[in-house]
């Protein structure tokens, strides 16, 4: 039987050979989704965000950054991530959907970043709380997202029998379950407030009786967050953060020429 933990490490391989063919290498391989937060089903697919390194002289020609995502038959998907994008902007921008990666139950770590990786790990509360302010925001713009995506057809999960999408409701609701621990001081991924609700509605076993009382869930946190902005309650921004993901490139590119990269470069051309 494989497992999601084995799927990981098959992803890490797949992107580690596609590297060799692009030009890149793979600082880390991590698990995002529903297992994330104990909310899998058996049919439950399989998708992680690698990050990576181009190749030093792909940096210094300005090649563009890597992007891609990697798509497989069984409904899984391997994205890839270059590491600026992944720390100046995806970090820095608090971008719920990669930043997951930050608190992953299963990662695949390149041995010869694992100083990096472990750096990044040991600093992930100053990153993702460095500015308030531009995760809530960036939270509520995800949740306007599922939210669009609930009553129309043709996105996966649509449910004709409701009129709804009951695997976007979950992903609203578990973006506020996420938020209000984040406010809490608590590791977003642990012990979700809604864990219930949010497996039933995982695994589409919902009612409108459902639907209605969650819709105005997300009406009321909606209201809630909004006036939390309003409120500038919440703690100055960190700036330390800044500091931190530069260095993190630094270490990223440092590493990259100690390790010898260029032992096998004609077969990089």
């Amino acid at each position: 039987m494989c497992t999601y933990s084995s799927k990981v490490e098959e992803h890490y391989k797949f992107v580690v050979e596609k590297g060799h063919i692009h030009g890149y290498e793979v600082i880390a391989t991590c698990l995002i989704g529903s297992q994330n937060y104990g909310l899998d089903t058996p049919t439950s697919d399989v998708d992680t965000i690698s990050i990576v390194v181009p190749y030093f002289e792909y940096i210094c020609y300005g090649s563009p950054k890597i992007d891609h995502t990697w798509d497989f038959d069984d409904g899984g998907k391997a994205k890839v991530r270059d590491y600026r994008s992944f720390a100046l902007n995806d970090l820095r921008k608090c971008c719920f959907t990669n930043t997951e990666a930050l608190y992953s139950t299963k990662v695949v770590v390149n041995p010869a970043y694992k100083e990096v990786w472990n750096f990044l790990m040991e600093n992930r509360e100053i990153i993702m709380r460095a500015d308030y302010n531009a995760t809530v925001r960036s939270m509520l713009g995800y949740v306007t997202s599922m939210e669009s995506r609930i009553q129309k057809e043709g996105f996966s999960g649509y449910r004709e029998d409701l009129g709804m999408n009951p695997k976007m409701f979950m992903h609203a609701v578990r973006a506020f379950d996420w938020l209000t621990k984040f406010a809490a001081n608590k590791v977003p991924t642990e012990e979700l407030f809604n864990a219930a609700y949010l497996s039933d509605l995982r695994e589409m076993s919902v009612d409108n009786c459902l639907y209605e009382k969650y819709s105005n869930y997300l009406s009321n946190c909606r209201n809630i967050f909004n006036d939390y902005l309003k409120s500038k309650l919440y703690p100055p921004q960190d700036f330390r953060a800044e500091e931190i993901l530069e260095q993190f490139c630094v270490m990223v590119v440092k590493t990259l020429l100690l390790k010898g990269e260029y032992d096998d470069v004609d077969a990089r051309v």
